[in-house]
């Protein structure tokens, strides 16, 4: 039986405080939890907060272990508490050997998932001065800072720690194929030296999970002549990374022009109060003065028409499109990285796409109502193209669907460095 050890890495956080379930590498980790637990018999250990965690946003937690009652869950599965550093640039860089003693103690896993490639070696130092002996380490980069592609300033880059840590781990994975040809790409162009093993892991989501979210359980009141955009990533004050705030501006523009859309955003993260975004954009409708509870996030997937996902910087382009999109919601997206390639396999015409540099944002969504009001994304008007993406998404991007390959790839580092 195999110890496998899951470290993630925790960005989501309302004044200070982590929530897990707004999380979407906690929320890939409980998904695949899920998939795991009924397809090994491997012992799993997983790393929370230990403080800054706020207790309202862990349903996901609630909700695994009321499902898993019947299992022996101290040994098959258990939790382990770490102080991570609620900054989210420190913490790319923040270990404490002192901590993470008290946390493993004499634990010594067989196969150690890595969410942060900056810390791989670190573990792997860790692991040999406390114990003499290294676990097999795979690194899974979610996150990566490529030169022509940075996503944090230049001072505090992340690129050379995330290449120490590819070159000494077991495997890298990434989370799509666009991310891990960059990255190999520029690994190649500016560390020939180094080679890599990798593997792809879409970060994907639960189809399991979101089935049990469909708005029996949930739902706001919608107006049944209005088509709804849901924007599901967070708004991010620095340099606008997800594009939200283009969308806004995009939205409040088309509603001198039509009146029949409205815009949701879940904004998880706050950092602009809900109440400060409706003075951005017109179109925008305000259901809660908070950051939405899993079930109010879950229902807004299967309620809203149509998802925007605009990313021009994360390859990967969010869990959160994977989800929209399973649920029956039409995305809106940038002609972007794995976005891109996602469209190109099922022929999703060029002219509904959303140019990288957002130049005809209002022109697109315009149409996409136009079209959605037609029927045109719906199969059962004989309209095929929506339904072939989302089928393409649960083959590629689910849980269900992927994670074979991850018990795969875990087998292969286990044999490889035992």
């Amino acid at each position: 039986m195999k110890k496998l050890l899951w470290i993630p890495q925790l960005s989501n956080l309302v004044d200070g405080k982590f929530c897990l379930d707004l999380d979407s590498n906690h929320n890939l980790f409980m998904g695949r939890l899920r998939e795991l637990i009924k397809n090994t018999d491997w012992d799993i250990y997983y790393v929370l907060p230990s403080e800054n965690l706020n207790s309202e946003y862990t349903s996901t937690i609630v909700k695994f272990l009321d499902e898993f009652e019947h299992l022996d869950l101290e040994c098959r599965f258990k939790f382990l508490y770490y102080p991570f550093n609620t900054n989210p640039f420190a913490t790319r860089f923040d270990f404490s050997f002192r901590d993470w003693d008290e946390c493993l103690g004499d634990f010594v896993p067989d196969v150690c998932v890595i969410n942060d490639p900056c810390l791989v070696k670190n573990f792997r130092t860790f692991f040999y001065t406390r114990h003499n002996k290294i676990p097999g380490m795979i690194s899974y980069n979610h996150f990566i800072d490529n030169p022509s592609d940075p996503k944090v300033p230049s001072e505090i880059s992340y690129w050379d720690y995330q290449v120490a840590g590819a070159t000494v781990a077991d495997l890298n994975v990434f989370t799509c194929r666009a991310t891990e040809r960059l990255f190999l790409d520029e690994i190649n162009l500016y560390h020939s030296q180094r080679k890599i093993f990798s593997s792809i892991w879409d970060a994907g989501y639960s189809a399991e999970e979101l089935e049990s979210h469909r708005p029996h359980r949930f739902s706001f009141k919608l107006d049944k002549d209005i088509t709804y955009i849901l924007f599901p990533n967070r708004i991010s004050s620095y340099q606008d990374y997800t594009n939200g705030l283009k969308l806004l501006e995009a939205c409040d523009e088309l509603f001198d022009k039509r009146q029949d859309f409205r815009l949701i955003c879940a904004n998880p993260t706050q950092k602009y109060s809900n109440q400060e975004l409706k003075e951005k954009c017109r179109a925008l409708e305000v259901l809660v003065d908070r950051a939405l509870t899993k079930d109010e996030y879950y229902s807004l997937l299967y309620q809203c028409d149509l998802g925007a996902s605009l990313y021009t910087h994360d390859r990967y382009g969010g869990c959160a499109m994977r989800e929209y999109v399973a649920a029956g919601t039409v995305p809106i997206m940038t002609n972007y990285a794995e976005y891109g390639i996602l469209m190109d396999e099922v022929g999703w015409p060029k002219d509904l796409r959303v140019h990288e540099n957002l130049g005809n944002l209002v022109d697109i969504i315009d149409r996409t109502i136009d079209m959605y009001k037609a029927g045109e994304f719906n199969p059962e008007t004989g309209h095929t193209l929506f339904a072939q993406f989302a089928d393409n998404i649960f083959k590629t991007c689910s849980h269900e669907m992927t994670t074979k390959k991850v018990i795969d790839n875990i087998e292969y580092v286990h044999r490889v460095t035992s």
